[in-house]
């Protein structure tokens, strides 16, 4: 049985621009802050499992007679455990030692419901706004739950502002596009006792965010230990928001942060009850686990001489940005519907999934096109304006408001779409695999789905050769130690990771430029990746068969830790 516990517990009230529900445009759509969101992520209707709830509060639970604490109770899950293991300690009313604060009301029927907990104990109130002097039961023995996971720009104007504040107070400064839950985890510090524990469940983005730094360093300060364990097995249903539980102890003491990497509940409870054997290799201190040996291998080829960083090569930066990529950038059908003529069309890449080899060329564009794909960004210029179709095609944007859109409002005029010199190269920003280093054979553009490269003046490595040194296992791997997770399980490098990652340079792969392309574009990655592993590490640099199968093993374990369990490559 699923607890209904929320993930994010949040009305529409606390959202501008949020009307009640019912009132959107799109059935199962809510507009927040000019943003289409769909109601089950802006409710948190996410439910936490019965039993991860009741093992976190097993473990934030050692004495009976403490208060517990969920700062965002929503279904009760974790008071209901509370009041259940209080009980079982020999508590008679266990429900006198459970409090709650949550900002939608309607949850009062959950505590209503359960005979072991206190009405009296739970506020209806925003926790960001409360102070310990206010709740009942303060200060707490043990703080527990999941704290919203709301992103910054949903915030209205005074919740931002009372998060900054909670910011500043705490002595912890965090960047304004710090999520809501990163306060949550600060605020709640104010209100444990001494020696007091705090057992939350938090996105991954406490490992891998630039905000979540003030986070950790703050965790690391007020507690005596402090373990950041990463759940591989997605907890929330409809979401693939991946967890780390914030087991916290011996509150009120500097010492030590650890970062564990866990595939399964059952394997975070044996953790947390100190039954699970020590996890085999080194876990980085953004979750991911690796053999200690693959990770000297990596140190030896990236000190390399034959090794180059990126940006020593060449400058990406970030693709077109449109505004509003549905209505400047269309099919042929779309185009000859409309009435765009073609002097007004500039062919464009915007899907990483049109890369099929190391090069992309008229045909594989043309190939896009006849399949029916958004192949083509609309950019008249002031000659072709008055065109029927081109002021068609305009007046189609004003009635959608596309002028208001943000970055179209920063144009003059808002539909002709600044374009960037023409790429050298793309590479992929957001991939389920490896990211990909291909040629541009033609005169595309890419939007913000991908970086754009242009080799440096001074780069005198053919780019064939670069191309196949990014091929490679050891780039690979050194992408999944570096780059983070996102939704679903894909792998993100941004501008910095790209501009530092290490090439590995063999001038002789060039010979293999059209074996490691036929492979790519067969849809058989493994081979390619071997064809380039052999030219350039073996025979490139020195490395050994057995260490590089080192790291392909490495980095088949890294990528299964990556992407859920059923969406395995």
């Amino acid at each position: 049985m699923m607890a209904r516990n929320l993930a994010i517990s949040a009305n529409s009230e606390q959202f501008q621009d949020g009307g009640p529900l019912g009132e959107t445009e799109e059935a199962g759509l809510l507009q927040i802050n000019g943003l289409s969101v769909p109601q089950r992520r802006f409710l948190g209707a996410y439910y936490t499992p019965d039993d991860v709830a009741v093992c976190i509060a097993q473990w934030a639970i050692a004495d009976a007679n403490g208060n517990i604490l969920d700062p965002s109770f929503g279904g009760c899950a974790f008071m209901q455990a509370a009041a259940s293991i209080l009980k079982g300690m020999g508590r008679r009313q266990p429900g006198r030692n459970v409090f709650g604060v949550d900002i939608d009301e309607t949850c009062a029927r959950f505590v209503h419901d359960c005979s072991d907990l206190v009405e009296a104990n739970v506020v209806f109130k925003d926790f960001l706004a409360v102070q310990p002097a206010e709740l009942p039961g303060a200060p707490f023995h043990a703080i527990v739950g999941n704290p919203p996971y709301v992103r910054h720009h949903w915030l209205k104007d005074e919740r931002r502002a009372l998060a900054r504040r909670i910011a500043e107070e705490s002595g912890h400064r965090l960047p304004e596009t710090a999520s809501l839950w990163a306060y949550f985890v600060l605020h709640a510090l104010a209100f444990l006792e001494p020696s007091g524990r705090l057992g939350m469940l938090v996105p991954e983005a406490i490992l891998q965010a630039d905000y979540a730094m003030a986070v950790r360093a703050a965790l690391e300060q007020r507690f005596e230990r402090v373990r950041l364990i990463h759940l591989r097995q997605r907890l929330f249903d409809g979401t693939d928001e991946p967890v780390v539980l914030i087991a916290a102890e011996g509150f009120g003491c500097r010492g030590s942060l650890q970062v564990l990497s866990v595939d399964t509940a059952d394997e975070l409870s044996a953790v947390l009850k100190g039954n699970a054997p020590l996890p085999r290799g080194t876990t980085l201190p953004n979750g991911r686990r690796i053999a200690a040996e693959a990770l000297r291998v990596m140190g030896t080829i990236e000190s390399s001489r034959q090794t180059v960083r990126f940006g020593e090569l060449a400058t990406p930066q970030i693709g077109i940005v449109t505004g509003a990529n549905s209505h400047f950038i269309r099919s042929e059908e779309e185009l000859v519907d409309i009435g765009i003529p073609a002097s007004a069309r500039v062919p464009i890449l915007s899907r990483t999934r049109w890369l099929a080899g190391l090069e992309f060329t008229p045909e594989d564009h043309e190939a896009a096109a006849e399949s029916g794909a958004r192949a083509f960004l609309v950019r008249p210029t002031a000659a072709m304006e008055p065109a029927p179709g081109v002021q068609r095609w305009i007046e189609d944007g004003l009635k959608a408001g596309v002028d208001k859109r943000y970055k179209c409002s920063k144009r003059e005029p808002w539909y002709r779409v600044d374009l960037s010199e023409r790429p050298d190269a793309f590479v992929t920003s957001t991939r389920l695999g490896p990211p990909l280093l291909v040629l541009n054979r033609g005169t595309f553009r890419c939007t913000n789905a991908l970086y754009a490269a242009r080799w440096n003046a001074a780069c005198d490595v053919p780019p064939e050769v670069v191309t196949i040194g990014f091929a490679t296992t050891f780039v690979a791997l050194w992408s999944e130690l570096n780059g983070r997770r996102y939704g679903g399980g894909v792998l993100k490098l941004d501008l910095t990771a790209l501009c530092k990652l290490p090439v590995p340079i063999a001038l002789d792969a060039i010979r293999a430029f059209q074996h490691v392309d036929e492979a790519l574009r067969c849809g058989d990655e493994p081979a390619a990746r071997a064809i380039a592993d052999d030219l350039v590490l073996r025979r490139g640099i020195g490395v050994s068969r057995a260490k590089i199968d080192l790291m392909r093993n490495s980095l088949t374990e890294l990528t299964r830790q990556r992407i859920p369990k059923g969406e395995e490559l």
